[in-house]
């Protein structure tokens, strides 16, 4: 670990290094490149967004901190103090930056839409160049799992979450954290302790539908982030009077405060859940993770969970090898 910028310098080698491609650079794909990058290896990322996710800002809820912090082997540091669950709820981009902090520059490619890795699984090769190992991390609807994988779609779940986030300094005096149950309905809000300071409300109301009411996303698509576009922008006049009828009479209706907050001031989507587990995740030198080998739903607390783990499984799979082969 470099002591002045921060980022992990892999160990010296007289012989070539296991040269790694990761595809997706989503948390899944930055906790494997962590893992490989502490022992040794030559890491690319390759990431189909022309931008990085530090600004996404989604709630990812409460994490566990030392396990992050053992995969990177540095602090998680949150405004300014060591990370804690006492600040608040965890939002996603702040937890990609951490991870990408951490990795030199350079190492991810962004830009890069990989749809394939070529004819032979122990030979990967990506945009021409030839890989060792090949670690596909692209999402819930990955285009290499079903290329090189299984043609298996994930499941709709029978539920949407209508996802909301507003800031906090515009519902003042709100204090409701916390998981609401009616008789059919559950709503989760959470404050945000963002690193740049601002406090927000982010969370949900979980509502069956049937599948035919809802879009499947396409082929690529990471996850269920960003929510189903509306054809009328902003938020269905009818949800809020049903969240009205099923959450007013609630905690003095400061539910439906946050609620009515985040529709005029920006807007509520739904998000349709899936659910997937891979048969196989390892084929010759192609390894899924993330959200390409196990996606739950986001009530399930276990998507950046579970990819952290699928890094800290790469890191001690490994470690116990020589992470170099032979040159040539």
């Amino acid at each position: 670990m470099d002591s002045i910028t921060g980022k992990i310098i892999s160990s010296a080698s007289s012989v070539r290094p296991l040269r790694v491609a990761v595809i997706g650079g989503s948390i899944g794909g930055l906790a494997a490149a962590t893992a490989f990058i502490r022992l040794g290896a030559s890491v690319d990322i390759f990431e189909k967004s022309e931008t990085s996710f530090a600004a996404r800002g989604s709630s990812l809820g409460f994490c566990a901190v030392d396990m992050w912090q053992t995969l990177t082997g540095r602090r998680m540091i949150r405004r300014g103090k060591q990370a804690s669950r006492a600040q608040g709820a965890f939002l996603y981009g702040d937890l990609w930056a951490y991870l990408a902090e951490g990795i030199p520059d350079g190492v991810i490619r962004y830009g890069q839409n990989i749809t394939d890795l070529g004819d032979d699984t122990m030979h990967p090769i990506v945009n021409g160049e030839p890989f060792d190992l090949a670690i596909v991390a692209d999402g819930t609807w990955s285009v290499l799992r079903k290329r090189h994988f299984t043609p298996d779609l994930p499941l709709y779940a029978g539920w949407q979450a209508w996802r909301l986030r507003v800031p906090l300094d515009l519902v003042p005096g709100w204090d409701s954290e916390g998981e609401y149950n009616t008789k059919n309905y559950s709503t989760i809000l959470m404050r945000i302790a963002k690193n740049d300071g601002t406090d927000w409300i982010m969370g949900g109301t979980s509502i069956a539908c049937p599948e035919s009411d809802i879009t499947q996303p396409e082929e690529g698509t990471n996850r269920h982030a960003g929510g189903m576009e509306l054809e009328t922008p902003g938020t269905p006049a009818w949800f809020l009077d049903f969240f009205r009828s099923e959450y007013g009479h609630i905690d003095g209706g400061e539910l439906c405060r946050a609620m009515e907050a985040a529709a005029k001031f920006g807007k509520i989507t739904p998000n349709p859940q899936y659910e997937f587990a891979a048969k196989q995740v390892v084929k010759g030198r192609i390894v899924l993770v993330g959200d390409a080998a196990h996606t739950a739903v986001p009530r399930t607390a276990a998507g950046a969970h579970t990819a952290v783990l699928d890094g800290l499984g790469l890191f001690e799979a490994f470690r116990t090898f020589l992470t170099t082969i032979p040159a040539g």
